[in-house]
């Protein structure tokens, strides 16, 4: 595409003029002060958003804030003067037209503008929850009256709650009325539409995966496929809940889709009809040796009775009792607290299962199993990994901590808090933190998560497949080697605003196994298959080997089991790096190392955004001994250069090797100088450390002007008066022309038009 090249789009619209549309209308009135005893029974009665909603009321704010005052669990984190300015600063994030400045927290001189209007209030101070209601009841009285009519009101309003909550904790939010649907849709576990799960990639719209045996799987969609027209209507940049909001409807009726997929010289259409999706939150199979294997995905209103159902199946079909469990909670972000427990009970005849204290009241309350219903005293795994958070912990924690069973996995997410759903009659829907969750023990797992007994290390070392089309922006083909991604999870600890730790430390692992995951094809189905993963093999073998239930004793048999796994993964880990031209042989223990450490960024010596490079990191070998699993981890500011691995297995004295990783900044990243920490390890521990500056170059851009001719004057599809202004009852056609007048070239241009 040349740097100066112009688009001439012309489209033939049918743009029949209107004097429809809608209004708002906006009465009159104000709202009591904050807490009154008329407020308190607004909160208890409930209201509802009618057509005659008013901002300047925030009804619902005053709702919520109740709420929190009441009910959240650590009032130590409330500073109304930082819940202000977060609520300012979420409406002014979330609305262009809206800017305020204060100059400082402690300010009296709101400047306030909104369009075109601009105006100041003097602010009185904000030391409590009336106050703080006050000042933003102030602020919304100038927002409503000054915004334009295609703001939505209560959206406004959901900004400003979310803005107080986002100083809390990263769990508590308000969610608008859809948000609050999706959830609901969720947890029922079935809705209509054509089974896929999608996500925004740069811009476009992607297949993230088509669920088995639903209509997008049969169709022939497959991972990576863009979905660039729903209905006709382009997807460029589509918001996600509304390209979510299109797909789904009713079961039986079609939707017409055109998908783009490597090896497409056009988009291609399917027409695929919806049908009743079953999110399936719980799925069985029986493993060989008379093994159970139960993968929970989420813990929905039914989970403890899906559960139970597959427990007799299993009874059913092996025609006697099961030998062991594998329950396999890995990516199992949680759910119903409830269900949590029920499910934990089926395996526990007595003791506590959880303990919750309430913040608002530090009331302390206790769930205990029961004798009924509890299964039969056999070896049980819990398989868990650092997606493995809330409801999943409370299992695993009341499992391990009850000495009932082995967890086996990574350490999990550690969120230890509890929140509860406040509706609302608009259907918006208040998530509030309002206790924190203790497992057997007292044991608080909040940032800290449950450790596993045996932790299982995933490692990948592989070539990939050179594709039948190769990528215009491809470079070498770079070998994939990832061993340490795992210790570098986003886990509650990573969310701002957390919580903070619990007292509870966490315990190291029994055993430790560094296994070696399979190259997988892309275009294969992404459903768990049980006797292929390797994780749940092994589980079923800790499980054949236990002489008993009790978590001592199956981790004492399970010694041998880790063994022979760890045996065998170092061969074939020493296979996947030979056949990667690297020497991962183990050697001896070198106490004195002499490196020498360069990073190779190209002949311009930095990063350029938007341009895919290979940079290069060569180690030198300057000491007397060799080095064994020579490796090396980037820590940097610049998430490109952050957490990246490079590999260069054994090192003779005087001996280099350079190994290269992929960046591709994106394409607005700015020029900058960051600096990047290298650590080298030699047979897993640290042996070097150094600091690198990187440099990065913005990419030249475009500028972009345009022009639109409307006519009426019976050219192409128009029909009208030649007058060349849009009428009531005109057909116009709209001719728009685009030129790039900047230094850079566009990716893919185009029009988006949008009636109000």
């Amino acid at each position: 595409m040349h740097n100066l090249l112009k688009h001439l789009l012309v489209f033939a619209i049918a743009l029949v003029v209107s004097t429809g549309g809608y209004h708002m209308v906006v009465g009159s009135g104000t709202a009591g002060s904050a807490f009154s005893t008329e407020a308190v029974k607004r909160v208890v009665e409930g209201f509802s958003l009618k057509e005659d909603y008013q901002l300047k009321e925030l009804d619902l704010l005053e709702r919520d804030l109740f709420r929190i005052e009441s009910r959240y669990v650590d009032k130590d984190r409330f500073d109304p003067n930082a819940m202000f300015k977060g609520a300012l600063d979420r409406v002014q994030r979330d609305f262009a037209e809206v800017m305020f400045f204060r100059g400082d927290a402690g300010g009296t001189r709101l400047h306030v503008s909104v369009g075109a209007f601009s105006t100041v209030l003097y602010l009185e101070p904000i030391e409590d929850f009336s106050g703080l209601h006050r000042e933003l009841l102030r602020v919304a009285q100038v927002l409503d009256e000054n915004l334009s009519d295609e703001v939505k009101r209560p959206e406004v309003e959901y900004a400003m709650v979310n803005g107080v909550l986002d100083t809390l904790d990263p769990h508590s939010l308000l969610m608008p009325p859809q948000a609050a649907r999706e959830m609901a849709v969720d947890n029922s576990g079935e809705f209509g539409g054509l089974g896929i799960e999608i996500t925004m990639q740069e811009g476009r719209l992607t297949v993230k995966v088509p669920l088995e045996d639903t209509p997008a799987f049969r169709a022939g969609l497959k991972p990576q496929d863009h979905i660039v027209r729903i209905e006709g209507e382009s997807t460029i940049n589509i918001d996600l809940q509304d390209a979510v909001d299109k797909l789904r409807g009713p079961v039986g009726a079609p939707v017409n889709i055109m998908v783009m997929r490597k090896g497409f010289s056009s988009p291609r259409r399917f027409n695929i009809v919806r049908e009743r999706i079953r999110l399936n939150p719980l799925e069985g199979e029986l493993l060989e040796g008379g093994i159970g294997y139960i993968k929970i995905k989420s813990f929905s209103r039914n989970t403890a009775r899906d559960l139970e159902a597959e427990l007799v199946r299993f009874r059913r079909e092996l025609k006697g009792e099961l030998k062991g469990l594998v329950l396999d909670l890995r990516m199992n972000p949680g759910g119903y607290l409830n269900q949590a427990v029920d499910v934990s009970d089926k395996f526990l005849k007595d003791g506590v299962i959880v303990a919750t204290v309430e913040g608002g009241t530090g009331e302390r309350s206790e769930q205990r199993a029961t004798m009924n219903g509890t299964e039969p005293a056999y070896p049980m795994v819990v398989l868990v990994n650092g997606a493995s958070a809330s409801a999943s912990e409370i299992v695993a924690g009341a499992i391990r901590n009850r000495e009932r069973g082995v967890i086996v996995g990574e350490r999990t997410f550690g969120k230890g808090s509890v929140q509860h759903l406040y509706g609302h009659r608009d259907d918006s829907q208040l998530k509030l933190t309002v206790a924190k969750y203790l497992t057997p023990g007292d044991q608080s797992i909040q940032s800290i998560g449950i450790a596993p007994d045996i932790h299982l290390i995933p490692s990948r070392v592989d070539v990939p497949e050179k594709p039948e089309e190769p990528d215009p922006y491809s470079l070498v083909e770079l070998p994939h080697v990832s061993l340490f991604a795992r210790e570098h999870l986003s886990r509650e600890s990573s969310l701002d605003n957390n919580l903070g730790e619990g007292k509870t430390k966490a315990e190291d692992a029994a055993y430790k196994v560094r296994y070696l995951l399979e190259p997988r094809d892309r275009d294969a189905p992404r459903g768990l298959d049980p006797q292929q993963d390797w994780e749940v093999q092994f589980a079923r073998e800790v499980v054949l080997a236990a002489p008993g239930s009790r978590r001592a004793d199956m981790l004492l048999a399970a010694g041998a089991v880790v063994a022979r796994a760890q045996e065998k993964e170092n061969r074939r880990l020493l296979e996947a790096f030979t056949a990667v031209g690297m020497d991962w042989s183990k050697g001896e223990v070198v106490e004195e190392v002499k490196l020498g450490v360069t990073l190779d960024f190209g002949k311009d010596k930095v990063l350029t955004a938007g341009v895919p490079e290979n940079v290069g990191m060569t180690v030198t070998n300057n000491g007397a001994s060799a080095l064994s699993q020579v490796s090396a981890v980037t820590e940097s500011k610049n998430p490109w250069m952050d957490k990246r691995e490079f590999h260069f297995g054994r090192l003779e004295p005087g001996g280099s090797r350079t190994f290269y990783q992929r960046t591709w900044l994106h394409s607005g990243y700015a020029l900058e100088a960051v600096p990047v920490k290298i650590t080298l390890h030699s047979q897993g521990k640290p042996i070097h450390t150094m600091t690198q500056t990187v440099r990065t170059a913005a990419r030249k851009l475009p500028r972009l002007a345009y022009t639109v001719a409307m006519k009426d004057d019976g050219s192409g599809k128009s029909k009208g008066n030649s007058d060349g202004a849009a009428q009531q009852g005109e057909v116009i056609e709209l001719q728009i022309t685009i030129e790039n007048l900047g230094e850079g070239p566009t990716g893919d241009a185009f029009v988006r038009l949008k009636n109000r």
